[in-house]
């Protein structure tokens, strides 16, 4: 009986050795067949990551693409328009026989060689972004001090004198009169275009008195300017100021100063109303 007992357990222990050496031939030899297809459904799953990181990284740098080439468009436009404008006033002056620099006699002028220079700067900060790091608290300043209060000034105040009478902000002879074109230019197309402005790029706000002060600053020396060439030489930039009385001019001015206050505070207002609507 024991020798039985053993013999069956010899048999036994031959059997589960030999199931487990054909399990273990199984599995390798399963293994060998199943190394390709891992291999390759690794391979794929990287392929696949990496293009998903690479897309991402290509949409994130369209998008940056996009955000910098807008602006950049805005600028080029205006500063085309504006220089271009800006040109064609020298010239014209010139070829009628008349000093040039007496351009800046107007408001308009001071505005629209304002805008040249802005624009030129945007658009170097658009391409170089050391010049934009560097320039970015003076350019705040620009903007919201002296380009949006004035050029918003400048159309108000000349289509509204306008609506009165025209000769009033307008040479008498047709002849000296600006081509209508040129007119709506530095008169009209200032508005959209610093709102445009406002919209291709952000300026951060400045203390609201530092902005007032440049502003009534800047108001100043143009009354003083246009003072000085009406008393020395007897030319006034606009016929209202050789009709109006001292007290009238000084009152003018003070009001004018005000109101150039308020279009400050406006632009200010607006250009954060608009890029919480856009982060929204």
């Amino acid at each position: 009986m024991n020798q039985s007992k053993q013999c069956s357990n010899k048999k036994e222990k031959a059997a589960s050795a030999s199931s487990s050496n054909i399990a273990d031939r199984y599995d390798s030899s399963m293994n060998q067949q199943l190394s390709p297809t891992i291999s390759t459904y690794n391979s794929l799953s990287l392929a696949i990551v990496s293009t998903d990181q690479s897309s991402g990284s290509s949409n994130l740098y369209n998008t940056c693409r996009m955000i910098r080439t807008i602006p950049f468009i805005v600028h080029m436009t205006l500063f085309l328009t504006f220089g271009l404008s800006f040109i064609y006033s020298f010239v014209i002056e010139i070829m009628n026989g008349r000093f040039a620099m007496l351009n800046f006699i107007y408001l308009t002028h001071w505005n629209l060689t304002f805008q040249v220079f802005f624009c030129g700067m945007e658009l170097i900060a658009d391409i170089n972004q050391s010049f934009a790091h560097r320039t970015q608290a003076f350019r705040s300043k620009l903007f919201h001090s002296i380009i949006f209060p004035f050029c918003t000034f400048v159309c108000a105040f000349f289509w509204t004198v306008c609506m009165v009478d025209p000769l009033l902000v307008r040479p008498a002879n047709p002849e000296e009169q600006s081509v209508d074109w040129y007119n709506h230019v530095v008169h009209t197309l200032i508005v959209p275009a610093v709102i445009l402005q406002s919209m291709a790029k952000y300026y951060p706000p400045i203390d609201l008195m530092e902005s007032f002060t440049i502003t009534g600053l800047f108001g100043c020396i143009y009354a003083c300017w246009s003072i000085m060439w009406g008393i020395t030489f007897n030319i006034w930039s606009y016929q209202l100021f050789r009709t109006i009385t001292a007290y009238g001019f000084v009152l003018l001015v003070l009001l004018s100063t005000l109101l150039l206050c308020a279009l400050n505070n406006l632009g200010r207002v607006l250009h954060q109303s608009l890029w919480t609507l856009d982060n929204r």
